[in-house]
Formats: structure tokens, sequence, C-alpha cells
């Protein structure tokens, strides 16, 4: 018999330990598998070195710390990450407005719903980048299209 397919890691990271066991839950009965959860971020970013989070949810604030070293790290890794505050989206920088933003604790009950939306994103970013034909020239990928002084060439003569 086959083993099951491994369950999607998805880092928790709260620091009220009621809400952060409610939302391990929820996730765990979405068929996740919960990393952590992590009340701070050291914690956090630990775990995401050790456990390599296929997602994640953020609560903004961690006591006297915020989220957002954490989202940093997660956005150059490619994982992507939910936040969830009690405050509302004036607290979370203007580099995350793109992410997706929950109230609490109003949508905790649709979190396994907007983990798996997450996940499907994900996999759609990582396909590869579109091309463009030219004529009957072969395909040439998009990101080629730099500018010369992205790509690191320079002409004799041209300002710097």
């Amino acid at each position: 018999m086959a083993s099951p397919a491994p369950r999607p890691r998805v880092l928790v990271v709260d620091d009220e330990w009621l809400i952060a066991e409610l939302i391990a839950d929820v996730l765990k009965d979405a068929g996740f598998e919960v990393v952590g959860p992590a009340p701070r971020v050291s914690v956090a970013l630990a775990l995401i070195d050790a456990k390599a989070p296929a997602a994640a949810v953020l609560d903004v604030s961690l006591g006297a710390e915020r989220s957002f070293p954490i989202a940093r790290v997660l956005a150059e890794r490619g994982a992507p990450f939910v936040f969830m505050t009690g405050y509302g989206g004036a607290d979370v920088p203007a580099e995350f407005s793109g992410y997706p933003l929950l109230g609490k604790p109003a949508a905790i009950t649709t979190l396994g719903q907007e983990v798996r939306k997450l996940l499907a994103s994900r996999s759609r970013r990582r396909r590869p980048p579109p091309t463009l034909t030219l004529g009957t020239a072969s395909p040439i990928p998009a990101r080629s299209f730099a500018p010369a002084s992205e790509r690191g060439a320079s002409r004799a003569g041209a300002p710097k």
C-alpha cells in the first residue's frame, strides 16, 4: 500500500496561546501539518529554517514585536502567508499590501480555505515565465528584456 501524500506544513505565529491553539486545530482539521505555534519572531524564524513550511498564518502583533521580519523571510523563500489581526490593515506596511489580511476572530473558521487558496496561488507562480515570440524567431524568456543597466552591460561612452 502506498503511503499517503505528505500534508502541507503551515507555520502558525501568534502570541496568544488560546488563539494559536484554535488556529492550529482548524488547520489540522483542514488536513494541514501545523508547524508551531510560535509566539515570537525568533521562534518563528528558527521554525522556518528547521521545518520549511509551505505557507504561514501570521498574527501582526506579537506583544512588543511585529511579524514583519517573518513575512520578509517567507516572501524571500516564496512561501505564501496570510496576516491575521484584530486591529485592521493600517498596521501592515505597504510592502505587504498584496498579501491577504484576515480579521480575528471571525476569519478563523475560514482559515483552511484561505490557506488552500494561498498554496494554489503559489503553485501557479511556480510556472515558467511567459515567453514572447517575434515573427518566426524562437521564443525568448520575457525576463531577458531587462534594461542593459540591469543586465550589467554598458556601452562605451554611455552615461553611467
